[in-house]
């Protein structure tokens, strides 16, 4: 039997949870999502207009994990159209060895990025050592996609309350969280 999730917080980690769990669990119904506002909160990080999505990381897991994300961005058919690829132009004010070799292989000198933006234009460039370009990257509209991400969670049974949890009860016995009292609430599913 699968148990009950209890989901606090309808951010971007929470939302994301719950929209997984509403495609994976056997019984959404028994998935709950709780935030003290109603959707979309305003005090989330996913409340901002855009999230840039990259997969240039110096650590190998985080690049990893961005790739794969990358993919479910650009070709879920439900999720491409809240990725804007539009690349991501990097200047750095000393020489970085992964930049120099990215701009190496993309034929960029430092000289020339007026010629290829026009939005640099203008630009005081002395202070800048290195550029280069992902061309994989760009933004996602988060607060939409966030707000779209739960809709879906609970058009697929996941519950939606209303609520400020203030503290979370454990069964010593079980070894799990037995209940997360909050008032009365505003179940929005």
């Amino acid at each position: 039997m699968d148990s009950t999730i209890l989901i606090i917080g309808a951010g971007t980690f929470g939302v994301s949870t719950a929209w997984h769990l509403s495609q994976n669990h056997s019984d959404p119904s028994k998935v709950t999502i709780i935030d003290r506002q109603a959707s979309p909160p305003s005090l989330s990080a996913a409340a901002d207009i855009n999230r840039i999505l990259t997969a240039d990381y110096p650590s190998a897991l985080y690049a990893n994990l961005a790739k794969e994300a990358l993919g479910f961005w650009t070709e879920d058919p439900d999720l491409e159209w809240y990725f804007h690829k539009v690349g991501r132009l990097v200047l750095d004010e000393k020489v970085n060895d992964d930049g120099r070799r990215c701009a190496e292989a993309q034929g960029l000198k430092l000289d020339d990025l007026r010629k290829h933006w026009g939005f640099l234009e203008g630009t005081d460039m002395q202070q800048f050592k290195s550029a280069y370009l992902d061309p994989g990257a760009g933004w996602v509209d988060s607060a939409t996609a966030t707000w779209q991400f739960l809709e879906t969670a609970i058009r697929r049974r996941v519950k939606r309350e209303v609520a400020d949890v203030t503290e979370l009860l454990f069964d010593k016995s079980s070894k799990r969280i037995r209940e997360a009292p909050r008032p009365p609430t505003d179940v929005c599913s």
